[in-house]
């Protein structure tokens, strides 16, 4: 856009891509960008990043990459020869790590530079004298800010290892780095930390808040939060997130117990604020006398590429007994009671959540939200089928797959199920389509099981306008209290 006239003139032509994240050479002539071939989810995977004359209305772009997994979020080095970005080197994206990579700025002489660690890097961003780059990554419940030098490449942790740190920034000139924090006892501020030039371990020091925006949260009597580690089926080591009713020791004897299930499964339960939003409120049903399990299953982000890889083909296995280990781990602490258990998850989560209630009737009630509930539709009506596919390994035409889908497929079990059981569903859901929140409903309504099916209006695969976000945490919590604390022979609080 030329600023003085006000006039905007399109760079690229045609409708050959769809564009994405750009960056500017250094000296303004060229600018890098990374494209789809359409806008459709279906080929977000397709990403490439291409080269285009910012000053010549007739150039077209060059293309620069070719892996077979989505290049992305091109980044000038500080001279303009060299181009950085993220990219994949399998085409089943879901299920690996995103690499860091330079190439010259005519896409050759092209070599990995991401950290020498089992991590997945995001965010980054090349310091100021172009000799590191800073990034954000998960690591178990954990989400921290690094740095590494592009020499060494081995990543050196700029926060401490607790709580949720993202979303940062480095000054221009690489002496401040700004960035989000929030803990379990401490809603999201703005935060910043003095580094040097090129940090070690020994030159990082405490951070200092910004922001008291949410100041107002410091009085609210929240529950403790700790990391319960325990083992899986098969020996894996396992870790999720628990929160605890306020003041809550075990001389009070066990609780009735929500398991909140995350989606992905490359999701991620991590020590934040819990009494944010309808999606983290673990804290409201603490505040009410629930002990919450936010189990990582196997397939959770922030464990490794082997983690990630670990559910392939084998989606409700492993990873449910997983989730069903931290329940024993709990109930055999004396922390949850054995007959005062509920179930809940969106979208993976919903699947897991339908899952469960085919497999066991441990728990008093379920509250399925996007739920993935028959593998064959979901496959042949959603709009990511390549993620499915990377999932199970390939599609269920393939020889040998049908019965892989099947083996896994909550409808195939229906006849098991007896936990009364909410389905909240979006009316727009392309990702997960409403077809398995009806097929699900009407499977355990012709066995006799108690269930109440929710579309939410206007929504495609989670709630957005706040109202509906509130409706969506109101009957998720009306349907535990209803089967579960409404049940209970003595009150779930004192």
């Amino acid at each position: 856009m030329d600023v003085a006239a006000g006039e905007a003139r399109r760079i690229t032509g045609g409708d050959g891509f769809t564009v994405g994240p750009f960056d500017w050479s250094p000296d303004g002539t060229h600018i890098a960008f990374s494209a789809t071939p359409t806008g459709r989810p279906m080929d977000s995977w397709k990403s490439d990043v291409y080269v285009i004359e910012a000053h010549d209305s007739t150039a077209t772009p060059s293309k620069l990459t070719d892996n077979p997994g989505p290049d992305a979020n091109p980044q000038w080095s500080v001279d303009g020869q060299h181009l950085y970005f993220s990219g994949q080197l399998t085409d089943r994206y879901q299920v690996a790590m995103t690499r860091l990579f330079r190439m010259s700025a005519s896409g050759g002489d092209r070599r990995e530079v991401s950290p020498r660690a089992d991590m997945q890097a995001g965010g980054f961003t090349l310091s100021a004298d172009g000799r590191g780059a800073y990034f954000s990554a998960t690591t178990g419940t954990t989400r921290g800010v690094f740095y590494m030098s592009l020499d060494d490449r081995q990543p050196v942790r700029l926060t401490p290892d607790h709580g949720v740190y993202g979303s940062s920034n480095v000054s221009s000139d690489g002496s401040l780095i700004v960035y989000t924090y929030e803990s379990p006892t401490q809603s999201v501020e703005l935060h910043a930390t003095p580094i040097s030039q090129r940090p070690t371990a020994e030159s990082v020091v405490a951070g200092v808040a910004l922001t008291s925006h949410n100041a107002h949260t410091a009085a609210w009597a929240l529950g403790e939060t700790e990391v319960l580690r325990w083992k899986g089926a098969d020996g894996r080591d396992v870790e999720g997130v628990v929160v605890y009713p306020h003041d809550w020791t075990p001389n009070d004897g066990p609780r009735a117990t929500v398991v909140k299930i995350h989606g992905g499964p490359s999701g991620v339960f991590v020590q934040n604020f819990q009494a944010s939003s309808s999606s983290s409120d673990a804290q409201r049903y603490a505040a009410d006398g629930y002990v919450v399990l936010m189990p990582n299953p196997r397939g959770s982000s922030g464990y490794g590429e082997a983690g990630l890889q670990a559910v392939v083909g084998d989606w409700g296995g492993l990873d449910f007994q997983d989730i069903m280990t931290g329940v024993d781990t709990l109930i055999a602490r004396g922390v949850s009671h054995p007959d005062s258990l509920g179930v809940m998850g969106w979208s993976y989560g919903g699947f897991m959540t339908a899952w469960t209630v085919t497999q066991t009737s441990r728990f008093k009630a379920a509250v399925a939200g996007a739920a993935i509930t028959e593998n064959i539709a979901m496959w042949g009506t959603q709009d990511i089928q390549h993620v499915f596919e990377a999932y199970f390994g390939a599609g269920p035409y393939e020889p040998g797959m049908w019965d892989v889908y099947q083996k896994s497929n909550p409808l195939a079990f229906i006849e098991n199920a007896t936990t009364p059981t909410m389905i909240l569903h979006g009316e727009n859901d392309p990702r997960v389509p409403p077809n398995q929140a009806l097929i699900f409903y009407r499977g355990l309504k012709a066995n006799g099981v108690e269930t109440k099916l929710v579309w939410l209006p206007r929504t495609g695969h989670g709630p957005r306008e706040p109202g509906l976000r509130y409706e969506t945490a109101r009957h998720q919590k009306e349907w535990m209290d209803r089967w579960i604390r409404m049940k209970l022979s003595v009150p779930i609080t004192d």
